[in-house]
């Protein structure tokens, strides 16, 4: 019996120290895995600080790019082509007072038109201002008008031709001088320096040359003559390219256009007032409204192609980018231009929208 019994105690106490190495066996395992687990941990972290590091660094640099480029407007264009920098980050150098050498090789002060960087103020303007971005047709420049035009010319505008060679330059409108007078009121009330003003409507400014009786502004979405004709004139506003294909195309993506990296340029060159994407509805509380000018969701894209099969009306995205753009919601050509049925649609309704409730093409009231 007491071998039993001193048995039965040594099998305890077995079991005691099984049960106390089997919890140490845990603890030491939670402790290896905590540890394992700890080092994933902290190389994760060191790996994405390194990605945080090198972020902020490009972020720096470019921020460095863009405040050289003020001093060296000259590379703009080049640094545009490369994609380097967009087209809303070209710093704007008027109205400040330490800027004035983006165009002159002087300071504040000693800056004149004898020290241009460049031999014409136009070449000057051309590194912000190019073709890509601006449009020549609001008036063309380098060109020379006839000494009966000139006569006519108001005062201010036929002083400024005489200086250039008699030529229209940037600086026929623009009197650039008066951003170098930093008192000047002019900054808010004619913050584009348009020379003799600031003018109630630009209407205003073109009649300082044009006879105002015989005057009619150039209307690029006027593509048909009384007979019915196209105006193949009219088409080579927006795009580039022959004529014939322009006539044939079908959708957006058969066409080109002079400005190849954000087409709402063509439009804002002439319609500055932004109320709705590019600016604010003036019934949203915050003031802000949504910026419709990204690339849509999968549900809008599906909303915009259920449009299209059940309403027959294209919303056309921009080609480069498939974002949203002007022309998406308005019909920028006149009636019997386009030959898809359901890109001309709106060709004639009130803000050329392409249907009278746009907003259900895109969204599911």
């Amino acid at each position: 019996m007491a071998v039993v019994a001193a048995m039965a105690v040594c099998k305890i106490k077995i079991v005691k120290y099984l049960s106390v190495l089997v919890i140490l066996m845990t603890i030491f395992n939670y402790a290896l895995a905590s540890t394992e687990t700890s080092a994933k941990i902290n190389s994760k972290e060191k790996k994405l600080s390194e990605e945080e590091r090198k972020r902020l660094e490009k972020i720096q640099q470019h921020k460095k790019l863009l405040k050289r480029i003020v001093q060296h407007t000259e590379e703009i264009p080049g640094l545009l082509t490369s994609k380097k920098i967009s087209p809303q980050e070209i710093p704007n150098p008027h109205w400040k007072k330490d800027n004035c050498i983006s165009c002159h090789a002087q300071t504040a002060g000693k800056a004149s038109r004898d020290n241009l960087r460049n031999k014409t103020s136009d070449s000057s303007c051309s590194h912000c201002h190019i073709r890509e971005l601006d449009h020549n047709y609001i008036h063309p420049v380098d060109i020379r008008p006839s000494r009966t035009r000139i006569s006519t010319i108001k005062t201010s505008m036929r002083q400024e031709i005489n200086k250039t060679g008699g030529k229209v330059t940037c600086s026929t409108c623009h009197d650039i001088s008066l951003q170098c007078k930093m008192e000047n009121t002019q900054r808010h009330e004619n913050p584009l320096f348009l020379r003799a003003g600031p003018y109630s409507h630009r209407y205003d400014l073109c009649t300082q040359c044009h006879q105002e009786d015989s005057y009619q502004r150039f209307n690029p979405h006027e593509h048909v003559n009384d007979r019915g004709e196209i105006i193949e004139a009219k088409c080579i506003t927006c795009h580039d390219g022959e004529i014939e294909v322009l006539k044939n195309a079908k959708n957006i993506d058969q066409v080109s256009f002079h400005i190849k990296t954000d087409l709402n340029e063509m439009c804002w060159g002439c319609h500055k007032w932004k109320p709705h994407p590019g600016g604010s509805f003036n019934f949203f509380k915050s003031g802000k409204a949504p910026n419709h000018l990204v690339k849509p969701s999968e549900e809008i894209i599906e909303q915009i192609n259920k449009t299209l099969k059940e309403k027959s009306v294209l919303m056309p995205l921009e080609p480069e980018t498939g974002k949203v753009f002007c022309a998406t919601c308005h019909n920028p050509h006149a009636k019997n231009v386009i030959k898809n049925t359901a890109a001309a649609k709106g060709a004639e309704s009130k803000s050329k929208l392409r249907s009278k409730k746009v907003c259900d093409n895109c969204h599911i009231m």
